[in-house]
């Protein structure tokens, strides 16, 4: 292959620190996954939780029934529990996603429980081999459809709408317009410290980002224990940080269903 070839599959951008490990393929930076990726790693990551609590407990458990036998039969008691209502979480969590059940929602949407979840899901995927901007993209996915079983209704500006800098330019005329027709607040951020300053001086309720998965992340495991976050991440035809973009189609149906409008009431 000779180095004009090569020039053909490589970008010759510098890239930031999040990207340091980019090579320049452009397939890399294609990123869709679908939502049974994160489930299956998480439901593993459950059973291999209790796998661990039960060894633990066996390990142990001789030595307590030494000191106590009614404080070993408590350990027994105490581990099942933990097992029954983890494997439950897990149970309510799959059916309300595939039923569309809004009724258990309050328990699925507890942030750090969440948080700790994609945490665990992460490290389980890079054990397998699976990319972290994969296991991400499945989380939010995920993550967006429990959302939306929340009735969260807002006033147009208690919604922040925040878009990465590399969005390709077109689109941020689009997302000007939707902004003038719904009223929310939009903001174009740089990274994390700016996005960081904005929600602190406006307060949102709640945060429509748009980003790669790598820059959602973190944005996700801080602001989310406070406010609830739908994270987007942008399609990268160029690679990142480049001439990004974004389904409108998906951002104008989620800030509708925030605001509660209905199709029949707009002009």
């Amino acid at each position: 292959m000779t180095p004009k070839d090569n020039r053909t599959k490589k970008s010759r951008r510098i890239l930031g620190d999040e990207w340091i490990d980019w090579d320049g393929s452009i397939e890399e930076s294609l990123v869709n996954t679908q939502k049974k990726l994160f489930l299956w790693v998480s439901i593993l990551g459950v059973f291999a939780i209790i796998a661990a609590v039960f060894l633990f407990t066996w390990l142990i458990h001789p030595r307590l029934v030494e000191l106590s036998p009614m404080l070993g039969q408590i350990m027994i008691y105490a581990v099942f529990i933990f097992a029954a209502v983890l494997v439950l979480w897990v149970s309510i969590f799959i059916i309300s996603l595939l039923f569309n059940l809004k009724l258990f929602a309050p328990i699925l949407l507890i942030p750090r429980i969440i948080n700790l979840l994609l945490n665990m899901a992460v490290k389980i995927g890079e054990m397998l081999g699976i990319p972290s901007d994969k296991m991400i993209n499945s989380f939010l996915k995920v993550h967006n459809l429990v959302l939306s079983l929340r009735d969260i209704h807002l006033n147009p500006q208690e919604l922040m709408v925040l878009l990465p800098r590399c969005l390709r330019k077109d689109y941020f005329e689009i997302l000007r317009n939707l902004k003038e027709r719904y009223h929310f607040q939009m903001f174009t951020v740089g990274g994390g410290q700016q996005a960081r300053q904005k929600i602190k001086m406006m307060m949102p309720r709640a945060i429509i980002a748009v980003a790669c998965e790598r820059d959602l992340m973190g944005g996700f495991v801080e602001v989310n224990p406070k406010i609830p976050v739908i994270g987007f991440p942008n399609n990268r035809p160029e690679g990142p940080c480049k001439n990004t973009e974004i389904d409108i189609g998906l951002i104008e149906s989620t800030v509708k269903q925030l605001l509660n409008i209905q199709d029949k009431n707009l002009d």
